[in-house]
């Protein structure tokens, strides 16, 4: 609980998570070995990552590097980030609380994308 407590989570949603098995909002599941590099959907291999800005840069960077890569084949020499423990980031410091601020007004800044209406 305490890893928690470091990374900015409230004993309340510490609680939900415990009781409920439900995750904040702002939190997703990620996979520390990725599924497309023979990781598993075992509990060592998961951790919760804030989604804005952390979980997105990680899932960028998945998507470029896999961009290609065939189902079923081995890809050698891939690096995937390295994270450790159960939560990223795993401290919740002002300098964290900046880079949160910023992406956030970056992501407010931007134009909405409206979805087009299916061809039919």
């Amino acid at each position: 609980m305490d890893e928690l407590r470091r990374a900015g989570l409230t004993d309340e949603e510490i609680v939900v998570m415990r009781e409920k098995g439900l995750i904040p909002d702002r939190y997703v599941v990620h996979h520390k070995n990725s599924l497309d590099d023979e990781g598993e959907n075992v509990y060592e291999n998961l951790v919760l990552v804030l989604q804005h800005p952390f979980h997105k840069a990680l899932t960028n960077h998945q998507n470029y590097v896999t961009k290609g890569f065939k189902p079923d084949v081995r890809n050698e020499g891939v690096v995937w980030p390295e994270i450790k423990g159960i939560v990223y980031p795993p401290q919740m410091t002002d300098e964290i609380r900046v880079i949160i601020d910023q992406a956030d007004a970056a992501r407010q800044a931007r134009p909405t994308r409206r979805k087009q209406p299916k061809k039919t």
